[in-house]
């Protein structure tokens, strides 16, 4: 009997529902586009979602280097000729470090109308800055994540001042900067949407970030993520005028830095998170010592701590520790999270015996990250 359009119609979306769960196979997705071209649509949709254009140089086995090149020069091309994939494309990844001139000029020369997310690694050269700034300028970018070598500031404050206003995510990550001194470089005020700001190992772009030659004005924060974090990096403007509104905080001890931290300007807080390596033992008593800090009107509803170096994790302490999360000055609290590295913990401890208070009131949940 034949199908009517209804039927097919319906035949479709369960094809399209279920190539939906191959997002992240992409063999299975390229068969699948090859199937008919009912399905290649939505293959497609998935394939070009997310655009990883990694250093084939940084690979071990120099055999494949050749090949590899080869196959995102074809994709340039594939792309270069066809705008109906590069209107599939939300995010892109490159690394400038073993992408070829030509390559590297052709990537940025392409339109990508529906692009969310950029990131950048490698080391910035004039050149580098001139091509990776028609994209950043783009206004439906909105997440960015930069890293690798500056040369100096003036080559960030470069990078940065062309993002586009819509800018809602900035990551920093392993920022090295050869020159830090504060260049003579005027600012340029560009006002964006910016609400997450996350710092991995970029001490030297913090420092110029909370000066007055950040060309980026950001009021509407709402989360922050710190690596490694001290007293004096909080009191720091723009951080320190911000606080208030801070909702989400995840930090991570500096290990140079003794000097201890107050969360107590921090009345908006919603949600602390907290990285904490066993292997030094003063980090989980710092990261207690967080919640004592914390304003008596305080509204944080989650704590979670990332559990590092778990092999050294000792039920019998962890059990006191439950107490003093507990006994902490937290009345909307609804849930903590600990979170343990699969690799060193087989098996996750009990709640029940761990965290016996907390477990009690269905406030804890122990998994793996």
């Amino acid at each position: 009997m034949a199908l009517s359009t209804q039927s097919l119609f319906t035949v479709q979306e369960l094809t399209d529902y279920c190539i939906d769960f191959l997002h992240s196979s992409h063999g299975d997705l390229m068969a699948c586009a090859l199937v008919h071209r009912s399905w290649t649509e939505t293959s497609q949709t998935h394939l070009f979602h997310h655009l990883s254009i990694i250093d084939p140089f940084t690979r071990s086995a120099s055999s494949h280097l050749e090949a590899a090149d080869s196959r995102w020069k074809h994709l340039c091309d594939v792309l270069a000729t066809s705008a109906r994939l590069r209107g599939f494309v939300r995010g892109l990844e490159i690394d400038m470090q073993g992408v070829s001139v030509e390559n590297f000029n052709l990537i940025f020369s392409l339109s990508f109308p529906r692009i969310r997310e950029v990131k950048i690694l490698g080391t910035w050269t004039s050149s580098a800055i001139l091509e990776a700034q028609t994209l950043l300028r783009l206004p439906t970018v909105t997440r960015v994540t930069l890293g690798g070598i500056f040369e100096n500031l003036v080559t960030l404050a470069q990078v940065l001042e062309s993002c586009s206003s819509h800018l809602h995510e900035l990551s920093l990550f392993l920022v090295q900067i050869t020159e830090v001194a504060l260049a003579d470089h005027p600012p340029i005020t560009k006002q964006v949407a910016m609400k997450h700001l996350l710092l991995y190992n970029s001490s030297d772009a913090f420092r110029w970030l909370s000066s007055t030659q950040c060309p980026l004005v950001f009021t509407e924060l709402k989360s922050l993520t710190l690596d490694t974090v001290s007293a004096q990096t909080l009191s720091q403007p723009p951080l320190s005028t911000l606080i208030s509104k801070i909702e989400y905080l995840d930090l991570q001890k500096d290990p140079a830095s003794d000097t201890p931290i107050s969360l107590a300007e921090f009345t908006g807080l919603k949600h602390l998170e907290v990285a904490v390596a066993l292997n030094a033992i003063d980090e989980v008593p710092w990261a207690l010592g967080l919640l004592k800090t914390l304003p008596r009107s305080n509204r944080l509803e989650k704590i979670g701590f990332a559990v590092l170096e778990s092999s050294f994790f000792d039920n019998d302490s962890w059990a006191s520790y439950d107490k003093q999360i507990l006994s902490s000055r937290t009345p909307h609290l609804k849930m903590v999270q600990v979170r343990f590295e699969r690799e060193t913990t087989p098996v996750l401890p009990d709640p029940s015996g761990t965290f016996p208070l907390l477990n009690a009131l269905g406030l804890v949940r122990v998994c793996y990250f």
